[in-house]
């Protein structure tokens, strides 16, 4: 994921826009290592796109994690995948999940990433597969195997002998199983990510990137077989990536980014500002020449054991365009849309030039974006203008008239020229003053599908075999209208539609054998024998199912329509209900339990000397005492928490200081202190203590990591007691808890201790039918895990929130038994009572999957039921800066700053000369009338953190208060070229300005590129 400069980058960034810079050389993160000439045939690039098996294709990919996911479930979310227009999954390789301990790899179960590369593969995904060593990712220590940190002298990312070696030996076993998947191969691995976010980004070009770490990387890959196109770290990783210059022209590698950010990982639940930056950005970056984008993440998924780190608990939601339970949110059906263009003209994107100029008055009332031009064609991206409903005009090529046609504010409609769609029948798209979706082709049959605004007529003018002919095109706002088009043998078929239907409408099939289904909001699994179709489908509880889907295969074949029949009564059934708790108490706090197996050693070890990974550690010790009396146990450092016990007996333990932030230099360093007092006997006292941790850090990026967010005791511990100080020595530990179904549980009682409890509920394993989507709700308890029928669901409590409460616990549905007889476990740190807990059923997620396959009733009218897609200029947030007046205290030539709120993508603004502290550069906005502003948003030409700046807002122009100061060197700087600063204090705001300073960098260059400010909306 992001690197660690990054930690602090708002959660709140909003929509993306379209901005422009200067024309740049080639970043040094562009470059890519070519395939072996083994794999070039079937996978190949150059600087405008990738061949795949010789084809030009788009690389449309989104990011779900194997181990964040059910294996059971896998199908199912990659299936989604798929059916929103992505042809590659992309994926990281967890080293600590796969090699637990030194020289134990474990690929079985949720670890089985080749059975996932083989699922994906069915599915019709090409794969790129990111194989560390660290992988970032909000995981567990960043995927570094625990077992690292207590090797001698080990550095990691570095040329260092003890790291090398480990790496080295990992990578034996992981790159040729990766290797076998390669698409030369037989599979679907097209390209391999080496290292994550490292010093290096790209390839190098030389013999040697001149660091003998990333060399030996390289070396190990070539060595273990990888043969696909492979690259250093990632590229062009951000929520709103910018590529810089839209002429591709002595490019030797295509612009792609592997991490595009669709959400963010401390958010919970659909997002509008990511819906409007995916939506933005897309478009901006099509427009722009790009080849290839990755959605990070496309499902999150959740975090299961005590894979987390410091920043999640179990949910690892991300607020992605599929939900942590499998839900599709709105911004699914943007992502769709903008997959099925892209993937359906790769022809044109993958193989295009910088045509902009060419076509700069392309379009009347409307903003025009960018235009690609290849020898299959060209697309032309015009935007709806903020605040204007009025349409955009076309002139057709066919009668030189303009053609009306309505693009929403903040969309693109993608307007294509030239374009041979039926090649073999010599038929051609002319000119398409039309929104298209996708095309889909089986045998002699292209369908093409377009949507627009009911009420608008546009039209499709088609070139066949010379002869210009143009269809007029009407937008029914329930019925698909059918066109069709013959010759040479092949059959053109128009499907036209509203664009609320556009969004169920569904691409489904094998290549060359796909059919289009129309209606519901989720088409699933797919299948047609002897001519008939069925599939599954899913209605979303809350919403209406429509009466029947249609099925659009071969022309030569009728539309199929088949019934729908939906039970919408489960919608409102409650949750299960919990049986009676049981209660198990941790016989590893007794003085008599036997402890001859644990790790033994003079002073306590840190959590995972044993080479266990979970966030548990038991440890046991006994210290003489010459007198009773009372006495204080000293821990100078222990972390995250402890829970002590003197002689079976639990004292209370008290923390030096409050519980620090996740990313606090207390964690980092283990400097929490505690104490306990407790009576002692004379003779021998048994100590137990239970050592735990929320998540470990996802860092470092290098360098030593012994004593990186160390875990559990970290010190010696002595005893304090009648004046005298004595050591506590002999210590045992063992990391991790015992099998739940292993104990023996009572009568639930009020314990003031850790404890397992046990319960149980019925609800069967869903399928066809209801699937609601339950959660445990743990608000009641303190810290611990949950475990479902044996499956450990991951920790509480949540750091997310939905709707302002705390997140329950995910029950996966695949993990119900077969028999709808469940059991339920929790073990809770402080041995808080579940007795208040329930079982709730996520509603906004849950959905009823419906078997399809009879047809319908011939005189049944399709009846698609009211829908109402996202609108997104009513996102609760609406840009007060567009086109107001804006002024600067000097502007360098060509530079002049009013474009920068008007949205034109040629323009940027830099000052006639660089600030300094004494003559700042200052930048003033008249919104023209007061706003409830929530924040601004800011895209610099450089790196924001290297300037300082402050912005102020005022109402008459005269009285200024600040609203953001970062006028001093940050501890922890936002990064990126792209930055939201939000604000509680901007109310009653017209005038904003921005004070710029000399920046802390000698090479730091001024320029902004746009500047927007964000207020609330009201209807």
């Amino acid at each position: 994921m992001i690197s660690t400069f990054m930690n602090r980058i708002s959660s709140l960034a909003v929509a993306f826009f379209f901005l422009a810079g200067l024309r740049v050389g080639i970043a040094d993160n562009e470059s890519m290592f070519p395939p072996a000439p083994e794999a070039k045939p079937y996978i190949d690039f150059d600087g405008k796109g990738f061949m795949v098996n010789g084809k030009r294709t788009f690389i449309a990919s989104g990011s779900i994690h194997y181990p964040r996911v059910p294996r059971e479930l896998w199908h199912d979310r990659l299936l989604r995948l798929k059916r929103a227009g992505f042809s590659t999954v992309q994926t990281y390789l967890f080293w600590n999940l796969q090699e637990p301990k030194e020289g134990q790899f474990d690929f079985s179960g949720q670890a089985d990433f080749e059975e996932y590369l083989k699922e994906a593969q069915e599915v019709g995904l090409y794969a790129t597969v990111r194989v560390g060593p660290y992988v970032c990712a909000e995981w567990d220590s960043g995927g570094y195997p625990v077992w690292l940190k207590f090797k001698p002298d080990l550095e990691v990312r570095e040329n260092n002998p003890a790291y090398l070696a480990a790496q080295d030996a990992w990578f034996a076993q992981l790159l040729p199983k990766v290797a076998a998947h390669q698409i030369n191969k037989g599979g679907n691995v097209i390209l391999v990510q080496l290292e994550n976010e490292g010093a290096i980004w790209g390839a190098w070009t030389g013999a040697s990137s001149g660091n003998p770490y990333f060399d030996d990387i390289r070396d190990q890959a070539v060595k273990d077989g990888i043969e696909v196109p492979s690259f250093m770290s990632g590229f062009h990783h951000s929520s709103v990536p910018w590529l810089e210059n839209p002429d591709n022209t002595g490019r030797q590698c295509p612009w792609i980014s592997t991490e595009i950010w669709a959400g963010w990982y401390l958010n919970y639940g659909p997002s509008d500002y990511g819906y409007l930056r995916v939506l933005r950005c897309n478009d901006y970056l099509l427009a722009r020449g790009a080849a290839g984008l990755n959605y990070y993440m496309f499902l999150g998924g959740t975090n299961f054991d005590s894979w987390n780190d410091n920043e999640n608990a179990a949910s690892y939601d991300y607020s992605a365009t599929v939900g942590e339970t499998g839900d599709l949110r709105p911004v699914y059906y943007a992502e769709k849309a903008n997959n099925l263009f892209a993937t359906s003209f790769a022809d044109i994107l993958e193989n295009s030039t910088y045509a902009l100029p060419e076509f700069a008055d392309y379009a009347k009332n409307g903003m025009i974006t960018g235009a690609r031009k290849s020898p299959s064609g060209t697309v032309v991206f015009v935007e709806g203008r903020a605040g204007n409903t009025d349409p955009a005009l076309i002139k057709s090529v066919a009668t030189g008239a303009d053609v009306a046609i309505h693009i929403p504010a903040l969309e693109a409609c993608k307007f294509v020229l030239d374009y041979p769609i039926v090649p073999a029948a010599q038929i051609k798209i002319a000119q398409a003053i039309t929104n298209i979706l996708g095309i889909a082709h089986n045998g002699t049959t292209t369908t093409l599908v377009v949507f627009g605004q009911p009420g608008d007529t546009n039209e499709l003018t088609l070139d066949i075999a010379g002869t210009k002919k143009t269809i007029p095109l009407t937008y029914s706002p329930t019925v698909p209208t059918e066109t069709f088009e013959k010759a040479g043998g092949q059959t053109l078929r128009i499907l036209s539609m509203s664009r609320q239907l556009s969004d169920r409408t569904w691409i489904v099939g094998e290549p060359n054998k796909e059919s289009v289904v129309v209606g519901p909001e989720y088409c699933g699994d797919f299948s047609i024998q002897d001519g008939k179709p069925s599939m599954t489908i899913e209605r979303p509880y809350g919403h209406v199912a429509p009466n029947q889907v249609v099925v659009y295969g071969p022309a030569e074949t009728p539309a199929q329509h088949l019934a729908v029949v939906s039970d919408v009564s489960a919608d409102t059934a409650p949750a299960p209900s919990l049986a009676g708790w049981e209660m198990s108490l941790p016989a590893e706090s007794a003085p008599a339990f036997g402890d001859s197996s644990w790790k033994t050693s003079d002073d306590p070890l840190p959590m995972g000397a044993d080479g266990d990974n979970s966030a548990f550690a038991w440890y046991r010790a006994t210290v003489q005492v010459a007198q009773a009396g009372s006495g204080t146990l000293q821990f100078p450092r222990a972390t995250d928490h402890i829970v002590v016990f003197v002689n079976g007996k639990r004292v209370d333990a008290k923390c030096s200081t409050s519980y620090p932030a996740a990313h606090s230099d207390q964690l980092h360093d283990g400097k929490l202190a505690w104490t306990a007092t407790a009576d002692f006997v004379a003779g021998g006292n048994s100590i137990a203590v239970l050592a735990t941790h929320q998540g470990r850090d996802k860092g470092p990026k290098n360098g030593p990591i012994d004593h990186y967010y160390e875990k559990g005791i970290l010190d010696p511990v002595s005893l304090q007691l009648a004046g005298q100080t004595l050591p506590v020595k002999g210590w045992k530990m063992r990391g991790g808890l015992p099998d739940p179904s292993s104990l023996a549980y009572q009568a639930m009682a009020t314990p003031a201790s850790p404890a397992f409890y046990r319960t149980a509920f019925t609800a069967p394993r869903p399928g066809v039918g209801a699937n609601p989507i339950l959660r445990f709700d743990t608000s009641t308890l303190s810290r611990g895990t949950v475990f479902l029928n044996g499956h450990c669901l991951g920790r509480y409590p949540s750091i997310l929130k939905d709707h302002g409460k705390p997140l329950g616990m995910y029950l996966p549905e695949c993990w119900f038994a077969a028999d709808g007889k469940n059991s339920l476990v929790v073990f809770d740190e402080e041995g808080k009572s579940p007795a208040q807990a329930q079982l709730a059923v996520e509603t906004a997620a849950s959905r009823e999957v419906i078997a399809v396959s009879k047809p319908a009733d011939s005189g049944l009218a399709f009846d698609l039921p009211p829908y109402a897609p996202v609108d997104l200029r009513k996102s609760g947030q609406v840009n007060a800066a567009t086109d107001r007046l804006i002024t600067a205290s000097s502007s360098a030539p060509n530079r002049d700053v009013a474009p920068i709120t008007g949205g034109d993508p040629q323009g940027s603004w830099q000052p006639a000369t660089q600030p300094t502290d004494a003559t700042p550069a200052i930048l003033t906005l008249d919104l023209q009338q007061p706003r409830h502003l929530l924040s601004t948003e800011i895209t610099w030409l450089q790196d924001a953190s290297r300037f300082p700046y402050r912005i102020e807002g005022s109402a008459d122009g005269q009285n200024w208060r600040v609203l953001v100061d970062k006028w001093q060197p940050q501890t922890n700087p936002k990064g990126g070229s792209q930055i939201s600063d939000r604000f509680t204090n901007g109310d009653g705001v017209r005038y904003l300005r921005l004070t710029v300073g000399k920046s802390f960098v000698p090479d730091g260059r001024l320029g902004i590129r746009e500047w927007r400010a964000w207020e609330v909306y009201h209807n």
